[in-house]
C-alpha cells in the first residue's frame, strides 16, 4: 500500500486508548437508532448507516467522525462510528477505495488493509490468529489477538470496492453480538 490510512489508524486508537471521539462530533443526518429494540444484551441498541448500507447493534448511540486520507493519490473519505460501554470499545469503519487499488484483488486488499491496522495498534501481540470469513457472499479476514491491553478482534470486509473495518474490544459474548449483528443494508 503506498500510503496508510492515517485517519483510520487514528480511529483504531480509539479502541486501543479508549479516548473516544471528541464530544463535539456530530451526529450525521443518515443514520438512525431503532426505537426500543429487543437485543440479546440488556441496554444494546440496533443501529443502521443508510449512506453506509449496514446496522449494526451497539452498547449506546454511537459518536461519528469523518476524514479522509489518500490512497494511490486519490482521496478516501473515512467514516467511522464509536460506542463504548463500560465493558469495552467498539468501532465501525467505512471507505470507499479507488477502484485502481481494489484492482489488486479482495485477498491482497485485506491484508494490506489488516496489517496496517494491525502494526497501527503498536502493541505487542501476544498471540493473533486470522482466518477467512465473508459476509453476504462478500470476502473478509477476522483477526483475533491478544496484547497486553487486553483481547480484540477485529474484521475487514470488501463489498465491491467498500471497506468495512469492525473492531471489538470487550467480553466475549459482547464481542460476539457486535459482530454477528453486522449486516448489509
Amino acid at each position: 500500500m503506498k500510503r496508510t490510512i492515517t485517519a483510520a489508524i487514528t480511529a483504531v486508537a480509539l479502541i486501543v486508548g479508549f479516548s473516544g471521539i471528541p464530544a463535539t462530533a456530530a451526529p450525521l443526518p443518515s443514520n438512525r437508532v431503532a426505537s426500543a429494540p429487543l437485543l440479546a444484551q440488556a441496554g444494546w441498541q440496533q443501529f443502521s448507516s443508510t449512506n453506509g448500507k449496514f446496522q449494526v447493534q451497539l452498547p449506546s448511540q454511537p459518536q461519528q467522525e469523518q476524514a479522509s486520507d489518500e490512497i494511490e493519490g486519490q482521496k478516501v473519505d473515512l467514516h467511522q462510528f464509536f460506542s463504548r460501554n463500560d465493558a469495552g470499545g467498539y468501532l465501525i469503519v467505512y471507505a470507499d477505495l479507488p477502484n485502481s487499488y481494489t484492482q489488486k484483488g479482495s485477498a491482497t486488499v485485506l491484508e494490506e488493509m489488516g496489517s496496517v491496522m494491525l502494526m497501527s495498534m503498536g502493541a505487542e501481540v501476544l498471540e493473533q490468529r486470522k482466518q477467512n470469513i465473508s459476509l453476504s457472499g462478500n470476502p473478509g479476514l477476522e483477526y483475533r489477538y491478544e496484547a497486553a491491553e487486553g483481547v480484540f478482534v477485529m474484521r475487514l470486509y470488501l463489498v465491491r470496492s467498500r471497506m468495512y473495518l469492525l473492531i471489538g474490544e470487550s467480553e466475549a459474548n459482547n464481542i460476539n453480538q457486535f459482530l454477528s449483528s453486522f449486516q448489509l443494508l
